[in-house]
């Protein structure tokens, strides 16, 4: 405080929050934010600070361009909140989160807080189920297009689907469940595919997989609701099931 004071700068990073507390870490200094159109809890100090300093919050954002250049932008300076309330503080941090998630939407992949945040996601509902007789019907479908060379295109939605390495093989964050999945090299590349937009001719020629084994992944991958295919019909089944997530 002293150094803000005094005319120096203080460097915060937003977007890591990896204390050892989880949520009730931000109980007290926190709020509630959408990102990425999921609630995660986050503190709001840095605008609890800019307020009694009476400083700007500039928001710095680092990312690597298309040419793997190492980039860095410097936003507009936002004001500090007007007054201290919580109302002031929530806005002021909104503000900066705001600035965070459009480049986050350009540069999903390149984000290593997909590891983390679900330790700061707000409580939901309990992670969708399926029974056998739906799998059934949706592996039957998959497969009878499969052998009519159809090319329906897979979808996912980058801004809550996103595969990433791990030592222990390929983890895949599912955002709208909030849960983190370790799964079969199978299932990463075909959830991949999906947030390419590849068809299912084009997929199948990519992994020379039988038609079987890939209609079982990508049926399972469909009734968790990471992935759907594109103008698919299943007669019977709950369409919610097979719908993509999208931003409200």
């Amino acid at each position: 405080m002293r150094e803000l004071q005094r005319g120096g700068l203080a460097l915060f990073y937003i977007d890591g929050n990896t204390g050892t507390a989880g949520l009730k870490g931000g109980e007290k200094h926190g709020a509630t934010f959408q990102l990425l159109a999921m609630p995660v809890r986050m503190r709001t100090g840095i605008a609890f600070l800019a307020h009694k300093a009476q400083v700007p919050i500039v928001v710095a954002v680092t990312y690597y361009n298309p040419a793997g250049e190492a980039m860095v932008e410097f936003l507009e300076q936002i004001p500090p909140p007007a007054d201290s309330s919580d109302a002031a503080r929530v806005d002021c941090t909104t503000t900066i989160y705001s600035h965070f998630e459009a480049y986050l939407q350009r540069y999903p992949a390149q984000w290593e807080g997909w590891f983390y945040p679900h330790r700061f996601l707000e409580n939901i509902e309990h992670s969708p189920m399926a029974m056998a007789i739906d799998l059934q019907q949706v592996q039957d479908h998959i497969v009878q297009c499969l052998e009519n060379n159809e090319n329906r295109l897979l979808q996912a939605n980058s801004l809550q689907v996103c595969v990433l390495p791990s030592p222990q093989g390929t983890v895949i964050f599912d955002g709208k469940a909030r849960r983190m999945l370790q799964v079969n090299p199978l299932a990463g590349q075909t959830v991949q595919a999906a947030l390419q937009g590849v068809g299912l001719a084009q997929l199948r020629q990519q992994l020379g997989t039988s038609p079987a084994a890939l209609a079982h992944e990508l049926s399972r991958l469909i009734l968790s609701g990471l992935i759907t295919i594109a103008d698919s019909s299943l007669p019977g089944l709950d369409p919610s099931v097979l719908s993509v997530p999208t931003r409200p």
